[in-house]
C-alpha cells in the first residue's frame, strides 16, 4: 500500500506517511485520528485514543449491567426493562468536548436514553448515532425505557487531539508529486502550503522529422512541457483569513514548481482603507495593492511568475484583507 505523503527533513532525509497534516487544530474523525499539526510556526505530533474499553462487546467484561441488560453475540442487549442501565465508569474531564458514537441494531420496541450528564439523547430506531458533548459524569450510560434491542460499536474520544511533541522542521510532499507552495526562510524550505489541485504537467511530445532550417535536422521528439498556457487552467485559491492548507495567504512565500510560468490574480478588498500590500517575485518588488482614505474600490494585481520563482504578498500598513486570489497554473 502506497503512502500518501512524504515528510522531507532539512538534512535531505525523508519519511513516507499515510496521515495528512493539519494547519492548526482540527476535529478528529475517529479515535485514532492523530495528525501532525502546524501551530505558531512549528509542527507538533498529537495523541489521543479510544476511551471506552470493550466497546465492541467481544467479551462479557468491563461493563456494569442491571438485570435487563446482557452481553452476548458481540452486542450489548436489553430485554425491555424500565429504569435499568448499562454503563462503564471513566474519568472524563467536564471541560472537554467528547465525540460519542454508537450503533443501535435489532430494534424492536421502547426507547434507549444515552446519558452523559449534559446532552442526553433518546432513540427509538436502529441506526448509527454521534454526538459532541461535555461529559459531566464519570460514565457513559445506556438507560432503558422499555428498550428491546442491541447496542454496538461504542466509541468515546476527545473531539480535538492533544498536542504532544515538537517535531523537527520539515516539508510535506503529496503523493501527486507536486508542492503547490513552499514557505522559505533564509533559502531553506521549512514549511509547506499545499493544495489538492496539483495540476498535471502536459507530457505530450511533438514528433518532427526532416525539419529544414538552413540545413536538414532530424528531430525525433520535442518536449513541450516547458511551454506557457499549455494544458493550464484557472484555479481559485482564494484567501479566506485563516490558514487551511488549500488556500493562499499574505506574508507567506510561495514557490512555483509547476514546471512552467503561472499567472496570479490578487484582489484587495474595497472596504480596506489606507492599507498597503506589496508583492515580491524572487524577493524583488513587483507591484502593490493600495486603498486610499476614501475607501477606494477594490483593485487587482496581475503578475507573471516564472517557473521555480517565489512570490509573496507582504502586508505593509494596516490590516490587509485579500478578497480574491486566483492562479492560471
Amino acid at each position: 500500500m502506497s503512502k500518501n505523503y512524504l515528510k522531507i527533513f532539512e538534512d535531505g532525509t525523508s519519511e513516507a506517511v499515510d496521515v495528512k497534516p493539519s494547519w492548526g487544530m482540527y476535529e478528529k474523525e475517529h479515535a485514532l485520528d492523530n495528525r501532525e499539526v502546524y501551530i505558531d510556526g512549528n509542527w507538533y505530533s498529537t495523541v489521543g485514543g479510544e476511551l471506552v474499553t470493550n466497546g465492541t462487546f467481544d467479551t462479557d467484561t468491563d461493563w456494569v449491567k442491571d438485570a435487563a441488560w446482557n452481553i452476548s453475540n458481540g452486542t450489548l442487549n436489553s430485554t425491555g426493562g424500565v429504569g435499568e442501565s448499562a454503563y462503564q465508569n471513566k474519568g472524563y474531564d467536564a471541560n472537554v468536548i467528547y465525540t460519542i458514537t454508537y450503533t443501535i441494531s435489532n430494534f424492536i420496541s421502547g426507547t434507549v436514553k444515552i446519558l452523559s450528564g449534559t446532552n442526553d439523547e433518546y432513540h427509538s430506531a436502529s441506526g448509527t448515532y454521534s454526538i459532541n458533548t461535555n461529559i459531566t459524569t464519570n460514565s457513559i450510560q445506556f438507560y432503558s425505557i422499555g428498550f428491546v434491542g442491541s447496542i454496538d460499536n461504542i466509541s468515546v474520544y476527545k473531539k480535538e487531539p492533544t498536542i504532544d511533541t515538537l517535531q523537527p522542521p520539515h516539508t510535506y510532499l503529496s503523493n501527486k508529486g507536486k508542492l503547490a507552495g513552499i514557505e522559505v526562510a533564509n533559502g531553506v524550505p521549512v514549511d509547506i502550503h499545499y493544495d489538492e489541485l496539483a495540476p498535471t504537467l502536459v507530457e505530450d511530445t511533438i514528433k518532427v522529422s526532416n525539419l529544414v532550417v538552413g540545413e536538414t535536422a532530424n528531430i525525433s521528439s520535442l518536449n513541450v512541457t516547458d511551454g506557457f498556457d499549455l494544458g493550464q487552467k484557472m484555479y481559485e485559491v482564494r484567501y479566506s483569513g485563516d490558514e487551511n492548507g488549500n488556500l493562499r495567504y499574505k506574508n507567506i512565500t510561495y514557490k512555483n514548481i509547476t514546471g512552467r510560468p503561472i499567472v496570479i490574480y490578487i484582489t484587495l478588498g474595497a472596504t480596506t482603507i489606507s492599507n498597503l500590500a506589496m508583492l515580491y517575485i524572487d524577493g524583488v518588488f513587483s507591484g502593490y495593492l493600495r486603498n486610499d482614505n476614501s475607501g477606494f474600490t477594490a483593485n487587482t494585481f496581475v503578475g507573471l511568475i516564472p517557473n521555480e520563482s517565489t512570490y509573496k504578498v507582504v502586508e505593509v500598513t494596516g490590516t490587509v484583507e485579500l478578497t480574491a486570489w486566483s492562479e492560471l497554473r
